[in-house]
This record gives structure tokens, C-alpha cells and sequence, in this order.
């Protein structure tokens, strides 16, 4: 079997095949990393979109501080019109309502805000679910929401109310999120 690969030729051939061979490898290799180096990329950019939206800052303030000023009504030049401090208790009463009929502008600001906000977590939750982003970094980026929204809180709270909506208006992408974050506490 040696003697084959003294004839230039064999040796020739069975050398090409390897040098491919080790191309495949590399260039699989190359793929792969490039591969997750893009998929971390387009997951930071979807994280930054998520947090760049006026809506997203607005709510996890509120949610953060009682009375907090937010931006609601961002098409006024006036200051005091324009950022207004929001309660707690405010935000119970709005979120907790069956029907807006009776809702003032305010109460519609918090109430589209809190949705644009949901909505927007909860696309992202999906794209968490689908196998798109990690969920170990997601994990880490909405640590203090998933920290305060799945844990025992009390019924007076507004994170508690917070995931009374969620599960009322089925955001299925935060619910699992939730249900993940609190997995991941237990280990």
C-alpha cells in the first residue's frame, strides 16, 4: 500500500484530498464563528432597540420609582405637560380597569406605553423562545424587570398588577421568559 504513494501521481491525489479535506474543516470552522459572532450581534442590536424606545425607559421607570416623571407626552414643549409624574396607585388603577371609557389622555399614555412596552419585550421573549438570541444574556438584560416580575410580591404592588396584565392579555414570550428567569434562580 506504501508503494502507491512513491508514484507522484497517488501522492498528488491523496495529498489534494486531505489539503480539501482540511479546507472543509477550516472554512466550517470560519462559518460557525461567524455564525454566532452575527447572532450575538443581531441580539445586541435588538436589546438596544428594545431599550432605546421611549416607551421601554418610560415603564421601567415608573415601574422603578413611585411618581417618577416620565416622558408621556413627548410632542410638548412645555416641560411640566410634557414629563408627569406617574404613581404606582395610578398605574394599578389604569392596568387594573376593564375599559378606558372613562380614561383620561394621561391614563391612555400610560396605558399605550405599557403595551408598546409588553409587546416589544414580549416580541423579544419570542425570538428568545425560537432559538434566535441566548437566553443567558437576555436573562442578564432584563434581569431587574424578570427579578421583579416573578417574584412573590405583594397584591398591592405594581409589579404584581404588572403580571396580572401580562397573563390577562396572554404575552406568552414574558410569561416563558418569567417561567425561564425562574429556573435559572432555582439552580
Amino acid at each position: 500500500m506504501l508503494e502507491g504513494l512513491r508514484d507522484p501521481e497517488v501522492f498528488a491525489q491523496i495529498f489534494g484530498a486531505i489539503m480539501i479535506f482540511v479546507g472543509l474543516l477550516v472554512n466550517a470552522a470560519q462559518f460557525k464563528r461567524q455564525q454566532v459572532w452575527q447572532s450575538k450581534q443581531f441580539a445586541s442590536e435588538q436589546i438596544q432597540h428594545l431599550m432605546s424606545r421611549v416607551e421601554y425607559r418610560n415603564v421601567v421607570r415608573l415601574l422603578a420609582w413611585d411618581g417618577f416623571p416620565a416622558d408621556l407626552f413627548p410632542e410638548s414643549n412645555d416641560y411640566e405637560k410634557r414629563f408627569v409624574r406617574v404613581s404606582h396607585e395610578r398605574i394599578i388603577s389604569v392596568i387594573s380597569s376593564d375599559g378606558c371609557g372613562h380614561c383620561s389622555d394621561l391614563d391612555f399614555r400610560i396605558i399605550d406605553n405599557i403595551d408598546v412596552f409588553l409587546t416589544e419585550v414580549d416580541r423579544y421573549a419570542t425570538n428568545v423562545k425560537s432559538g434566535f438570541f441566548p437566553l443567558s444574556e437576555t436573562l442578564v438584560s432584563l434581569d431587574y424587570l424578570l427579578q421583579n416580575m416573578s417574584a412573590d410580591k405583594p397584591m398591592d404592588s405594581v409589579f404584581f398588577h404588572i403580571r396580572q396584565y401580562i397573563e390577562k392579555w396572554s404575552y406568552d414570550g414574558i410569561l416563558w421568559l418569567i417561567r425561564e428567569y425562574e429556573k435559572s434562580v432555582d439552580r
